[in-house]
């Protein structure tokens, strides 16, 4: 009888090592595929129980300016851990910091090359650097292998285990071949592994390829024509990163997008290839095992199944294109979601999203966001312009279960040391650079209400130490189709020194130094104004003040006036406005006031008598 030794697989995928971070309002389905759980867990725990004869590294580091990969191919499991910094975004691409990554995961097929897909079967044996680069070499200093068995995995709860087959022969032909005989038998259908979907809110070009191929060369931005700025970065002889306070990018309007991605990955079943015991245990026959190069490698299991890719390119902030992502997929409780982890690079802080069902569907239906979908593995679907279509097309998609004409594809593997047959890890920690280019929020409405607030005497050259003032104050706005003017929010006569109610516009106002008069006019200006709206509204501030002498009233020149208006463009304050949550007011800041003055020197001269007039702008979110 003879007996097999369990081969260890690298079992820690990027979302796994995310479930830590699960947000606690997304959907946990109840009924889960158990059967493919369990084999994960198993081949986790078996992997971590791995005592290498040898611990070495072999360093993979990337050649791109634009990162630091300091990822080592290694034959044990690294214990460090990383501890993501608060990062400092803005919506000016401005201030760019470095963030980190480090994990274990299985090697993905992501939009490889046909021949580099062939060439990653249970069995194949290759030095990892030729992996690495996509270009697979075949093997060929030794030639004499010894038999493995191949063991198919089928998670249909239905269906016992399969017995393995004996492998002589590791040709793709002879592989391929025992894999679809094995196959044949549950041809008409058979249930696979839940669907794992993934939510990455992109970074950087460099932070995304290393989420979704640490050990890859395919550009997955290019692939999957991500605007992404280049971010400037210059890195020392210690990997210490460093970022200049610009980015470069290829047109004006590619640095003010930001980009979330849905994966959704689905096992259809594993093949594995594992050492038989006995005098046939080693991969070759008859050969010394310090012959073979240290990073010789043979492919120890292959995940097949499909993956689903859904980009949403967005000129919405990086905070509202990602609440509204996971808002929408965390409703879609159809597609089977085992739970939805964050992966490394939705670490960063982004708000909790209060966004209600008619903000979500306004970001996602948005001519400023743009939906592309992509397939890999399993027999290909129009999947739709719109995310809801896209969504339902998914879940007819997902449910079907694998048969003649949905076979899928090989869409990751492990990797063993032909030496020894230990699991391959890779221990990967990425610096990159990060920043949030988005300038549009949420396509919610606003009220703006302008508030005339008081009046002083900075200066008084009379002896009484007040000035009479008459005259107006006025305001006007123009916004999209809702110009107004509000001519007299302040208006005194000057016919007598009487002081009365301000409401009545007989008399005057007193302005005391350095002790405000309220005045409290407040004006709705605009009324369910949307976002874009709000950026092109424009408020002008004026006024014409006289201070009333018995013998020659003395007039005052506006000093941010200069002959017209003082004019207020609300876009510039358009960071402040678009952090705001439904329900909340702010007054807006210039600087660290929220008054806006009007300053008023008697007959122009800076040495004579100072009025200033304070003004507030209110903006109410709905």
């Amino acid at each position: 009888m003879r007996t097999k030794i369990w081969l260890l697989i690298i079992a820690l995928t990027v979302s796994n090592f995310a479930l830590a971070q699960v947000r606690p309002n997304l959907p946990i389905v109840l009924k889960k595929n158990t059967k493919y759980a369990s084999f994960k867990t198993l081949s986790k725990q078996k992997a971590l129980q791995f005592k290498p004869q040898k611990q070495f590294t072999i360093p993979i580091q990337s050649s791109n300016k634009d990162v630091v990969d300091v990822s080592n191919f290694a034959k044990y499991l690294a214990e460090e851990k990383k501890v993501f910094p608060e990062r400092l975004i803005n919506a000016d691409c401005n201030f760019l910091p470095i963030n980190y990554r480090n994990s274990q995961q299985e090697v993905g097929l992501f939009f490889p090359s046909p021949n580099f897909s062939n060439a990653i079967f249970p069995g194949a044996i290759y030095q990892f650097n030729t992996i690495k680069t996509q270009s697979p070499i075949p093997y060929t200093k030794f030639m004499n292998r010894n038999p493995m068995d191949l063991t198919m995995n089928i998670f249909d709860a239905a269906i016992g285990d399969n017995p393995p087959v004996v492998i002589s022969n590791f040709g793709y032909g002879t592989v391929s071949g025992a894999t679809k005989n094995i196959l044949s038998k549950y041809i008409n259908g058979v249930t696979p592994a839940d669907v794992v979907t993934e939510v990455i809110l992109v970074e950087s070009n460099e932070q995304m390829n290393s989420i979704l191929g640490t050990a890859g060369s395919v550009d997955v931005g290019f692939k999957l024509n991500v605007p992404i700025p280049k971010i400037p970065v210059t890195v020392d002889l210690a990997n210490k990163v460093s970022v200049s306070n610009t980015s470069t990018t290829t047109t004006s309007t590619e640095s003010k997008k930001n980009t979330v991605i849905l994966r959704f990955r689905q096992v259809f079943y594993v093949a594995s290839m594992t050492a038989q015991q006995g005098p046939q245990f080693d991969v070759f026959n008859d050969i010394d095992k310090t012959q073979l190069e240290q990073d010789l490698v043979y492919v120890s299991s292959v995940s097949y199944g499909q993956m689903f890719y859904v980009v949403l390119t967005s000129e919405f902030t990086k905070e509202a294109l990602y609440n509204a992502v996971m808002n929408k997929v965390s409703t879609e409780t159809s597609l089977g979601v085992t739970g939805v982890g964050l992966p490394v690079g939705g670490a960063v802080t982004v708000g909790t999203s209060n966004l209600s069902t008619s903000e979500v569907t306004n970001i996602l239906t948005s001519s400023k966001t743009e939906i592309k979908t992509f397939q890999y593995g399993g027999q290909a679907i129009n999947m739709g312009t719109t995310i809801d279509e896209v969504l339902r097309n998914l879940n007819s998609k997902i449910v079907v279960k694998f048969n003649a004409q949905n076979i899928g594809a090989p869409i990751g593997y492990t990797l063993n040391f032909a030496a020894d047959h230990s699991p391959a890890w890779i221990n990967s920690n990425v610096n990159y650079a990060t920043t949030n280019c988005g300038v549009v929020s949420a396509d919610r409405k606003y009220d703006v209400k302008l508030v005339l607030q008081n009046l002083s005497a900075k200066k008084v050259e009379d002896t009484d130490n007040d000035e009479d003032l008459f005259g107006s104050l006025s305001a006007s706005v123009q916004a999209p189709g809702k110009n107004a003017s509000f001519p007299n929010m302040w208006k005194k006569n000057g016919e007598s020194y009487d002081v009365k109610a301000l409401g009545n516009e007989d008399g005057v106002t007193k302005a005391y130094k350095d002790i405000p008069t309220n005045i409290n006019a407040i004006k709705t200006i605009v009324t369910n104004v949307s976002n874009e709206d709000l950026r092109k509204t424009k408020i002008s501030l004026r006024g014409n003040l006289k201070d009333k002498e018995v013998f020659a009233d003395r007039g005052y020149v506006c000093e941010e006036c200069n002959g017209s208006p003082l004019i207020i463009n609300l876009a510039d304050y358009a960071n402040q406005i678009e952090t705001m949550q439904p329900g909340e007011s702010k007054f807006i800041k210039l600087g660290n006031s929220d008054q806006f003055k009007l300053n008023f020197y008697e007959g122009g001269n800076k040495n004579a008598s100072h009025i200033i007039v304070n003004w507030k702008i209110e903006v109410i979110a709905k």
